[in-house]
């Protein structure tokens, strides 16, 4: 079973797209959904997003789904904020916008088109096109699912030829950030500014010039 996050300022839309959803799949079910409190305040926007983020880190998450206009927020955010905030921190995990005018949204470059669908078609559960826009956005969590337990279970075991190495190992340290890097695209995870500007092929050539040196003094 997967879980999902929303972000909709209208109780009664989101009940419709909620319903959509698990009447169209079995992956899903009523406790499936985190609606995130939408509260005007000066604070606010930084508070959800930390909160958005924690719950990817902590895996409660693996989608989420926003509301491209946020009427009762128009003061302090809109729906294309939060999609921005998410190409920028975690370009890969799944992003699906409800819109009324989903041709205009697909125009941002931070929106995927392939997930940007009519909300007044969306919250009709019985029609064919709903049960396609459903079918998509399983897979799409599935293949979130799939790709971030595939390179949490890589990073691990490198890590632990790190540790269990007893001299600095260049190939070995290089696939691991290699792998850190391709796994912050899915989840929010820390690296140091050094690890994010490595280049493998940069430090093979160094540290290829190191042993040549170390072996002239030898």
């Amino acid at each position: 079973m997967y879980y999902i996050g929303m972000i909709e300022d209208d109780e009664a839309e989101a009940s419709s797209v909620m319903a959509s959803l698990v009447i169209n799949t079995k992956q899903l079910c009523e406790e499936s959904f985190k609606l995130y409190d939408l509260v005007k305040k000066a604070s606010f926007r930084e508070e959800l997003f930390e909160q958005i983020l924690n719950d990817i880190k902590e895996n409660n998450i693996q989608g989420l789904i926003v509301d491209y206009k946020l009427d009762t927020l128009d003061e302090v955010m809109e729906g294309i904020e939060v999609v921005k905030f998410m190409h920028e921190e975690v370009p890969e995990f799944p992003v699906i916008i409800l819109t009324d005018v989903p041709e205009k949204s697909k125009e941002n470059d931070k929106a995927d088109p392939d997930k940007v669908y009519a909300k007044e078609i969306f919250m009709k559960p019985g029609e064919l096109e709903t049960q396609e826009m459903v079918y998509h956005i399983v897979r799409n969590l599935e293949r979130y699912a799939k790709r971030r337990s595939e390179l949490e279970i890589k990073r691990e075991m490198l890590l632990e030829d790190v540790v269990n190495t007893s001299k600095y190992d260049d190939e070995t340290y290089g696939k691991l950030l290699e792998t850190e890097r391709e796994l912050s695209k899915y989840v929010p995870i820390e690296m140091t500014a050094i690890d994010k500007e490595y280049d493998i092929e940069s430090m093979e050539a160094v540290m290829e010039t190191l042993k040549e040196c170390k072996s002239l003094l030898e």
